[in-house]
């Protein structure tokens, strides 16, 4: 062969390799489609931080996350796809105040509400952990839990399994315990002597742990606000600080339940919005937040409504429902002055919820579930409707039910909103909440971590 039919392959060669590195890099630099699991078309995402709506928008869940947000499907593919025109989506809905009933947890009431995060305030973690471990290797369906397992109490405690510290060398044993368990926070109550509780939320923050729950009456919802106490429960001894009246002269035994339900102070008390501001303002700079359970105080306020009517009622097991009928039973036959001042209370409670609304503190929501006719799951939206009839509209209660539990719980990176990157734990709902707070309850399809889940499979 002659040197010009070499030179000739050469030069083919030499194209040939230019166009298939040209053809490769053409390729590379093509995006590729976004893939995933599920695709929910045409939704509006309700944006819970800044209270708006962003209609017509696509959501690829890949996994557990939301891969993908556009404006566009036609560059998206999924294994299912739910067309969602007209429908709302929002991210999970947290209660941060809740309890089991012992070994019954109602995940399914939860999931089935769109309460898809719950913060347990007292159940043993002997019976809260296997239910974590089976939501956690998908053997059951629940919400995701943080939980303080024991109470740490003074003197009396309320239940034998509650850790007594009444003295201050009983702090680090009883700390070593919550530790020990698992309890994410110590959760703390009503009759802890005030130099005990002070020790104890510098003990704990040296663990690196965090101090929520009641304000003990020993000390004032402030100094335990600047001690760096992170939640108050109930509105307890928040009141104290819209008056100037003396309350509470009789302590009651160190208990606040009984103090409130006893005493008049909280239906007779003056307050004052100026002297509220200022001491709220501490508050909201140490970014303490009030978990306000405005559902369990309305109904042990209002102890004639007719609760046996109820049609969640039959859910329950009559062990529940006899101790709901004990509890309310106490109050249904008390003299009409009684009642007329408890009514006064809880027009106070709304007062002061909307005070601290006003002056910036930061609130969560949270329903004291077991107690007094307060339904897991379903009592959450009770207590978003009651937030309104304070006054608060509706997007800032939204926010206090996603974006602020996250916020506090220091898990805003991956939960509390509709956002790419956030776990995929979100509620399609049929109306828009930002116009009622109420349509929180009208809900299409729940999708748990990635799944999608429809409610009459959860109920």
């Amino acid at each position: 062969m002659n040197k010009s039919f070499y030179k000739n392959i050469s030069v083919q060669f030499f194209a040939f390799a230019i166009l298939s590195l040209f053809n490769s890099r053409q390729a590379f630099s093509q995006p590729a489609k976004p893939a995933g699991d599920l695709l929910i078309k045409n939704i509006t995402i309700v944006d819970v931080n800044e209270g708006r709506l962003i209609p017509n928008k696509n959501i690829l869940i890949v996994g557990r996350e939301i891969g993908w947000i556009s404006d566009s499907d036609e560059d998206i593919t999924a294994k299912t796809t739910i067309d969602c025109a007209g429908k709302f989506i929002i991210p999970g809905l947290w209660d941060m105040h809740t309890h089991n009933w012992w070994q019954l947890h109602f995940s399914n009431f939860y999931i089935g509400n769109g309460v898809l995060g719950v913060r347990n305030m007292y159940t043993p973690m002997s019976m809260i952990n296997p239910v974590k471990d089976s939501i956690n290797n998908g053997l059951i369906k629940g919400p995701y839990y943080v939980s303080a397992g024991r109470v740490v109490e003074g003197s009396e405690p309320e239940f034998p399994d509650w850790l007594v510290v009444d003295k201050i060398e009983k702090i680090k044993s009883a700390l070593d315990t919550l530790q020990m368990e698992g309890s994410d926070f110590v959760k703390v109550y009503n009759k802890i002597p005030g130099d005990v509780y002070f020790e104890l939320v510098k003990e704990a923050h040296k663990r690196g742990m965090r101090v929520e729950g009641h304000v003990p009456m020993a000390v004032s919802v402030i100094d335990a606000s600047n001690a760096g106490q992170r939640s108050f429960e109930h509105l307890l001894g928040i009141p104290d600080l819209c008056t100037k009246d003396h309350l509470f002269k009789n302590r009651y035994g160190y208990n606040w339940f009984a103090a409130v339900m006893s005493s008049d102070d909280y239906g007779t008390l003056s307050i004052d919005e100026e002297l509220a501001a200022k001491n709220f303002e501490v508050l909201r700079k140490n970014n303490s937040f009030v978990c306000p359970t405005l559902v369990v105080w309305h109904n042990y306020f209002h102890p004639d409504i007719p609760f046996e009517k109820e049609t969640n009622l039959q859910k329950f097991p009559k062990g529940m429902i006899d101790f709901w009928n004990g509890e309310v039973g106490k109050y249904r036959n008390r003299d009409t002055s009684y009642k007329q001042m408890m009514i006064k209370k809880y027009k106070n409670f709304q007062k002061v919820t909307y005070l601290l609304y006003k002056n910036g503190v930061p609130l969560l929501t949270g329903t004291d579930a077991i107690n007094a006719f307060v339904y897991p799951g379903y009592s959450l939206h009770q207590e978003l409707v009651l937030l309104k009839q304070c006054g608060i509209p509706d997007k800032e209660i939204l926010k206090m039910a996603t974006i602020n539990a996250a916020l506090f719980l220091e898990i805003s990176d991956k939960y509390g909103s509709v956002e790419k990157g956030k776990n995929a734990s979100l509620v399609i709902l049929n109306d828009n909440p930002l116009k009622d707070i109420a349509n929180t309850g009208k809900i299409e399809s729940v999708i748990l971590n990635g799944n999608l889940i429809e409610k009459k499979r959860t109920q």
